[in-house]
């Protein structure tokens, strides 16, 4: 999940870097139009992982803060785009991606390390048997 999003954000920046250059804004659009999707898999994935007899509901809540997000993103987008210019929207972008990574780092982080406490208590549990 972590290298889409840093792939993602990597491409915002390139496309704002080379926005004048057609010749490498389209390549640049195919890659981002496949790495902006490619987290959702992953994202349900590691969602159904946290509660799985919960998995309708986070995944309906997970799809509603996902178009939320969309519909949020499209008003700052056309806001930065008429207020600012088209290249800001990418730089403008990058940055949303980048911090993006902040919480999706710290909520892997917690599943880490709860993981690594479930395995240490089993072995303990297993030593007293």
């Amino acid at each position: 999940m972590l290298g889409g999003l840093l792939l993602h954000f990597g491409i915002l920046f390139l496309l704002a870097a080379f926005s004048h250059s057609t010749m490498f804004v389209l390549p640049l659009l195919m890659l981002w139009s496949f790495l902006a999707w490619s987290t959702g898999p992953v994202q349900q994935v590691y969602l159904i992982g946290m509660a799985p007899q919960a998995s309708g509901i986070i995944l309906s809540m997970n799809n509603s803060i996902v178009q939320l997000g969309m519909a949020v993103g499209a008003v700052l987008g056309g806001v930065i785009v008429e207020n600012i210019s088209l290249t800001a929207a990418g730089w403008i972008g990058g940055v949303g991606v980048a911090l993006g990574l902040i919480p999706a780092s710290y909520s892997l982080s917690l599943r880490r390390r709860s993981g690594m406490l479930e395995q240490k208590l089993s072995v303990s549990d297993k030593a007293d048997v």
